[in-house]
């Protein structure tokens, strides 16, 4: 079952800007420069919370050493990507880059935050769903669609930026895949929710209303506003039996504290659903996930 797929997915995200409302990212050329492939020089780390569960490696050594975390934080294939070396230095917030993950797989875009983690410059790649990038429609997947492409089989993946191509080579992902999937059943089981009742769902939560109108510039904190500052917020919404917003929990953040307190008061106050519906089409609860980027005119992708 796969109606539910699109409603519950990370990579429907939407745009605060200081332009306002929802406005399209500008494409980039192609990499002016490849370097030599890396292979992973650590074994895969498996990190946990009741937020999200990370795989996380290293890839080269030195300098030169680049660090790739795969990140989940639903019961759903989409996960988020962040990767950490010198080479990633930047002075734009906002990027697109073009993941390709080999040649069975169809590049991905995504919009990039640009900043630093400690010491070392890194990317927040975004969220990526593999089996939506390669479905048929261009729209979720059918049914014999859904699954054909997971993480597990993922060798290779190759970081396409404006100016340069890094290319990682990832060695068998399948039994850190299954862990990380272990490890996500866990995680949804600690919020109170079946992680077998919400991939079997008839429906999920629907917004009454675009999510892009939640959130308006007036939202920006001012102080922010002023310095320019950008912000990337992964929330997840637990949502009830009737539809209504029963909890708001910050799962991921790049940013200000304050960008995420604004979020959480908006879309408690402002979120609507019709609620999630089980394999027997009865209300559930559920939970809803998505990211919102505050990111100001200056600062907007290019």
């Amino acid at each position: 079952m796969v109606q539910h797929y699109q409603m519950m997915r990370l990579a429907v995200s939407f745009i605060v800007s200081a332009i306002g409302g929802l406005s399209p990212l500008v494409s980039i050329a192609a990499p002016a420069s490849a370097s030599l492939p890396l292979a992973r020089s650590s074994p895969w780390d498996l990190s946990y919370d009741d937020r999200s569960c990370d795989l996380i490696g290293t890839f080269g050594s030195g300098s030169e050493a680049v660090t790739l975390t795969f990140s989940r934080y639903s019961p759903y294939d989409d996960f988020e990507m962040r990767i950490s070396g010198q080479r990633f230095a930047s002075d734009i917030v906002a990027s697109l880059v073009t993941l390709d993950f080999g040649p069975a797989i169809k590049p991905v875009e995504v919009t990039t935050l640009n900043g630093r983690a400690g010491d070392q410059p890194m990317m927040i790649l975004g969220a990526v769903d593999l089996q939506r990038a390669n479905a048929s429609s261009g729209e979720a997947p059918t049914e014999a669609e859904s699954g054909k492409y997971p993480l597990g089989d993922v060798r290779v993946v190759t970081i396409n930026t404006k100016v340069s191509s890094t290319t990682l080579q990832l060695g068998s992902l399948a039994g850190a895949a299954t862990g990380l999937q272990q490890c996500v059943d866990r995680m949804v089981r600690e919020w109170g929710l079946d992680p077998h009742q919400l991939k079997n769902m008839k429906a999920g939560p629907h917004p009454k209303s675009s999510p892009g109108f939640w959130l308006t510039l007036a939202d920006y904190p001012s102080a922010m506003l002023a310095r320019d500052q950008a912000a990337r917020i992964i929330f997840r919404l637990g949502v009830d039996e009737t539809g209504r917003v029963s909890n708001c929990r910050i799962v991921s953040a790049a940013g200000d504290a304050k960008f995420q307190q604004v979020t959480c008061r908006a879309l408690r106050d402002r979120a609507q659903f019709t609620p999630a519906l089980d394999a027997g089409g009865r209300p559930m609860q559920s939970v809803y996930i998505n990211t919102v980027k505050w990111i100001p005119a200056p600062l907007r992708a290019r």
